[in-house]
């Protein structure tokens, strides 16, 4: 990723979730390297080891999926929506 699209998913980040009033903000990969991350300052937390985690258990839970039949792309779908705030409604653009 460039610095101009680094730069400008920084800035949504900022606009669109930080200003809520979120604490902090990771975004991360599936293998759990960090792309970007906003926090207030106050950040007490390892979010590398919490990213890398976080894969781990995205990983393990999409292999428990595929094992019994469910399909990933709903699973992942879920997850996003599940922890997504019912403000944080983005509007395609027109």
């Amino acid at each position: 990723m460039g610095w101009h699209n680094w730069k400008v998913l920084e800035d949504v980040l900022q606009s669109d979730i930080m200003h809520l009033g979120v604490t902090c903000v990771v975004l991360i990969d599936l293998s759990g390297s960090v792309i970007a991350h906003l926090d207030t300052g106050k950040l007490e937390h390892d979010i590398y080891s919490l990213a890398a985690l976080a894969a781990g258990n995205f990983g393990a839970v999409s292999a428990m999926a595929n094992i019994i039949g469910e399909n990933t792309k709903s699973l992942m779908s879920t997850a996003f929506q599940s922890a997504m705030p019912p403000e944080f409604t983005r509007k395609p653009p027109i």
